[in-house]
């Protein structure tokens, strides 16, 4: 048992680790790629030296694909939401 004055770490907590270390690995890498290939789209669009407004318009323009692709990142937060501290 842990307690504050003696914490144990077994085999069963390493494997726990291991395999959340590796789910994360997984959801990362399947969940990203849908990113990366709107960020090489907006990188084509404006050239290597955009101004903001130039960003912000192509940010704009591919709002509902950068929305869907951030979708399994997303927290639920909003703005406007009631605070849930107090």
């Amino acid at each position: 048992m842990n307690t504050p004055d003696k914490l144990t770490w077994t085999s069963r907590d390493q494997a726990a680790l291991a395999d959340m270390i590796n789910r994360r690995r997984a959801f990362y890498e399947r969940n990203t790629v849908a990113v990366k290939h709107i960020v090489v789209s907006i990188r084509m669009g404006i050239g290597s030296s955009p101004t903001d407004d130039e960003l912000v318009e192509e940010l704009i323009a591919k709002a509902d694909a950068i929305r869907d692709a951030l979708e399994p990142f997303d927290s639920g937060v909003r703005a406007g939401s009631p605070s849930t501290s107090g």
